[in-house]
């Protein structure tokens, strides 16, 4: 049984990985997307608001907490689990959609309704996120940015507007910078009306775990959830109980540069006798290891300097020597 010990990957392969702000293109649709073979979604949505994420019972604005995306809401969003055809996959887009219930009371209407706004310069945010790694710097895995311009067709109304059930628009979310995610393995994303910006908000559609009709849970693999709060999301994931209707654009083709590394990027208790491994990148015949304990002489190596660890690499793990007890590595 080896010892456990401290410690920090820093991959410079997976600096695309950070969390850095780039801008999404967002466009607004009146149907469904149409799944793909890798793609992971779930279509299921609760038919009133009672039914979607949350705890109450009954049509009320006591659930507005778990489905409203507002500059005084948190983040909103979604785990799901990645599938197994592929090694690697890219993470392209990401689609929501607002609420657009189905089922009338007996006076009518859909007893709360609901309110919506998506006034010009509106932003939202949009992040791929690591559950695994919630409550740390490695939950955000890429971040981007979009501001509504009012020429986009489909988009929700300017003002402040209110209807029994909502529209059921598609917001679909292109990332600028797709993401590499691993096979088999729970990511998540969420979506935000950016704090200190034009009054957006409105509400997305899910369904809670215990809805009687449609019936709950019709995502087992993973969970709604919220992150942060006041427009702004945090480093901790707060699980919703229900799931969105949501859909995860996947591609099913290794990412250009390496990544994925295993140990993860800033991975502690690390065993002492870790092997490493990543993902190659597209078109790399091998790699270059470097490998030290401090990060700008990593960072600035080159194959003729100390921190090269093992050059031209063509597999793409290999055991590390012995590694020194509460010390960080990169």
């Amino acid at each position: 049984m080896c010892r456990k010990l401290i410690f920090l990957v820093s991959f410079i392969m997976a600096l695309s990985l950070s969390a850095t702000v780039q801008a999404a293109a967002v466009t607004f649709h009146t149907t469904a997307p149409t799944p793909g073979t890798y793609d992971i979604y779930n279509f299921v949505g609760a038919t009133r608001d009672a039914n979607n994420v949350g705890t109450t019972p009954y049509d009320s604005w006591l659930n507005d907490e778990w489905t409203y995306l507002a500059l005084d809401r948190a983040a909103h969003g979604q785990t799901f689990m990645t599938g197994s055809s592929k090694p690697v996959y890219m993470l392209t887009g990401v689609w929501i959609q607002h609420v657009g219930y189905t089922e009338n009371t007996a006076s009518g209407t859909n007893n709360n309704g609901t309110w919506y706004s998506m006034p010009l310069n509106s932003r939202f945010g949009i992040r791929i996120t690591d559950p695994a790694a919630s409550g740390t710097t490695s939950f955000v895995l890429g971040s981007e940015t979009y501001t509504v311009t009012r020429n986009e067709a489909n988009v929700l109304p300017a003002g402040v507007t209110s209807s029994a059930n909502g529209t059921g628009t598609w917001i679909h979310f292109v990332l600028d910078t797709p993401i590499p995610v691993a096979a088999n393995k729970t990511y998540g994303f969420d979506i935000v009306s950016m704090s200190g910006n034009s009054n957006m908000f409105f509400e997305v559609l899910g369904i809670k775990d215990d809805s009687p009709d449609p019936p709950g849970n019709p995502y087992p693999e993973g969970t709604a959830y919220r992150s942060g709060g006041n427009g702004v999301g945090s480093n901790v994931l707060t699980v919703a109980p229900g799931d969105r209707v949501f859909f995860v654009e996947l591609v099913g083709a290794p990412p250009i540069k390496a990544s994925i590394p295993n140990p993860a990027d800033k991975a502690i208790a690390v065993p002492q006798d870790a092997d490493l491994s990543w993902v190659p990148g597209l078109y790399a015949e091998n790699h270059d290891v470097y490998f030290g304990i401090n990060s700008d002489d990593v960072i600035n190596a080159t194959v003729s300097t100390p921190q090269i660890y093992k050059g031209r690499q063509d597999a793409n793990s290999f055991a590390l020597a012995a590694l020194a007890p509460n010390t960080t590595y990169y």
